[in-house]
Parts: structure tokens; C-alpha cells; sequence
């Protein structure tokens, strides 16, 4: 099994590595990533015969002449993945290639609805994302929500999330018809993406997420290149009564970044959420001053969640291709 391990994180970090370059050849690849070039070869030929990624023509020629590297690029072609995002107000369902670009999304309102009324438009966005990808297969679908997901995929309520859903991916696969979805809180979620922009095998970072309708952060933590869980395998929230967001929100998550990022040791903190241009431009005016170590980053993607619980279902997928886990 920990050959197995091991193989799947290689490829997890040469499809890392190719969604950020858009192409590379083998050797570039190699070197980017601190592994021999046989290594490489050799995981790159087995995602060749699976059809996740393509060779796409030759690069320039290196400075003694010889002959051009073949370029290589992960093949949309392979197959969608699904992302959705359950948050307080709203659901979005975002479909990505491989390589993470959004090909179409759809979003829908829950503004006044109770349990039954979100579980039918889960179910709707769930159809929605299985009739989307219908020219090309639905890989996996991941699924975030704005509140605690503990195991099975169970949605609870919270200060911020009115609803208590019970388990969701069963009815997600039932609508989809698709087997593979993975679960999570939108923090980590989130985090998970974060991971994917360092150059970092083993990243250490914080997602702090600012809820809009009560004054709550989501916190999703990577460390040693792990998502770190609480007792109950969710990520933690940062509640009013341990740390008041009131007056200057900016100032406060900042604060709140910089006493965690240092006691955790975090090479980046990442922040998102529902906040006034002002305060996104103080956060970004703070920038590499107010961090622990390393850098301090706003990320304003409005699909950041969806892509990472998309990249939570690819990451499966590619566990079960490699034989470390076993779909369903």
C-alpha cells in the first residue's frame, strides 16, 4: 500500500504541476519537482494510456541543439469534474476539466427555503451537472458545504447554516448517476486549492473564510501537506464568543491570521469571504508586512470553493485509478 501511496502522490503532483504550467516536457517536469526524469517517465506514460493527459507537439531546443522535447498537457477530453458549493444563501455547481478550467456553472438561489426545498435543488443541481458533461464523462463530483460535514458526507446546522440535511452524497450520485463524490466544509475545501498554487510538496497554510451573514471565520488548515481535521473531522470555526468580529473586519482578520499563522507555523495565509472593497484593499496593502513568515493572499475567485472540491474529487479519482482506495 505504500507503493501505492507514494505512486499516486507522484502523479498528484506532476497533474499539480501541469494545471499550473498549462504544458511542460518531461524534463522540466523533473525538474520542477525534485524527481528523477525516469520517474517521471514512467508515471507520465501510465496517464498517457489512461487518457488524462496528451502530448501536444515539441518545445524549443535546448542550447546545444539535439532534438526538441515532447510537451505534454492534461487532456480535457479525459473527463469533467463537479464541484458544488452549499452555502448559507445559495448553491453553485461548477464543472472543470483537468486541468481546472471552469467550462459552466450554474447557481441557485435558497433565500427563505427550508430542508426539503434545499434537498430538491441539490437534487437539481446535482442533474444539472450530469446532463452538462453528457458529451464527455463525469469523473467525480465534490461536494462543500458552509457548515460541519462529518463522515458519510452528513450536513448539520450551525450559527450560519439554518439547515440539518443528513447525508447528501447519496442523493448526489443517485441524480447524477455518478459513483465518486467526495464531502467537506467549504473552508477546506477551499485550503485545498490554496495547496495547489504553492511550490510545495508539503505545504503548510491557512484558509481563513468570512462568512457575510454572521460575524463567523471558517478556518481550513494544511500542514506537512495535509488537510489537519478537528475531533470531528470537519474544519474549525472560529465563533463570535472566541474571537468578536466587530468594528474594522479587515484589522480583525488579520489579527486572527497572524496569531494563528505564527503558532502553526504556516507558510502562507489565504483569505476569502464576504468583504467590502475597503476592506479587501487593506488586506492587500498589508500584504508580506502583517505575515508570520511568507506571504498574505485575498483570494477573490468567485468559483474557489467549487474548484476545490472539484480537485477533492480528482484526487480520488486518481486514489482509485492507483488502487490506494476503492470507489464506493
Amino acid at each position: 500500500m505504500y507503493q501505492q501511496d507514494r505512486k499516486a502522490q507522484t502523479i498528484l503532483r506532476i497533474i499539480g504541476e501541469l494545471q499550473k504550467r498549462g504544458f511542460a516536457s518531461r524534463s522540466a517536469l523533473a525538474t520542477a519537482l525534485s524527481l528523477y526524469t525516469s520517474t517521471v517517465s514512467i508515471r507520465m506514460k501510465e496517464l498517457l494510456d489512461w487518457g488524462i493527459i496528451r502530448e501536444v507537439g515539441r518545445g524549443e531546443s535546448g542550447s546545444s541543439g539535439g532534438r526538441k522535447a515532447t510537451l505534454v498537457e492534461l487532456d480535457p477530453g479525459y473527463g469533467s469534474f463537479g464541484g458544488i458549493y452549499l452555502a448559507h444563501d445559495r448553491v453553485t455547481a461548477s464543472l472543470f476539466t483537468p486541468g481546472l478550467q471552469e467550462s459552466d456553472r450554474r447557481t441557485l438561489s435558497l433565500a427563505g427555503m427550508g430542508e426539503a426545498d434545499v434537498l430538491a435543488e441539490l437534487a437539481e443541481v446535482a442533474r444539472w451537472l450530469g446532463s452538462a458533461s453528457s458529451t464527455i464523462p463525469l469523473r467525480g463530483i465534490g461536494f462543500a458545504a458552509s457548515s460541519v460535514v462529518s463522515g458519510g458526507g452528513r450536513v448539520g446546522s450551525s450559527s450560519h447554516f439554518p439547515w440539518n440535511l443528513g447525508e447528501v452524497p447519496g442523493l448526489l450520485a443517485d441524480q447524477a448517476h455518478c459513483s465518486l463524490i467526495c464531502s467537506d466544509n467549504d473552508a477546506n475545501a477551499a485550503a485545498l486549492a490554496d495547496a495547489s498554487l504553492l511550490d510545495s510538496e508539503r505545504p503548510n497554510l491557512l484558509h481563513l473564510l468570512v462568512y457575510g451573514n454572521v460575524p463567523t471565520i471558517g478556518s481550513g488548515i494544511f500542514l506537512d501537506g495535509r488537510l489537519y481535521r478537528g475531533s470531528e473531522g470537519g474544519a474549525g470555526e472560529l465563533d463570535e464568543g472566541l474571537w468578536p468580529l466587530e468594528g474594522d473586519i479587515a484589522l480583525q482578520v488579520l489579527r486572527l491570521g497572524r496569531l494563528l499563522g505564527r503558532f502553526l507555523d504556516v507558510d502562507a495565509i489565504f483569505i476569502s469571504g464576504v468583504l467590502d472593497e475597503e476592506a479587501k484593499r487593506r488586506l492587500e496593502r498589508s500584504g508580506d508586512a502583517e505575515a508570520p513568515k511568507g506571504s498574505v493572499r485575498f483570494v477573490d475567485d468567485p468559483c474557489w470553493v467549487e474548484k476545490g472540491a472539484a480537485l477533492m474529487a480528482l484526487h480520488e479519482h486518481i486514489e482509485i485509478i492507483t488502487g490506494v482506495k476503492h470507489e464506493g
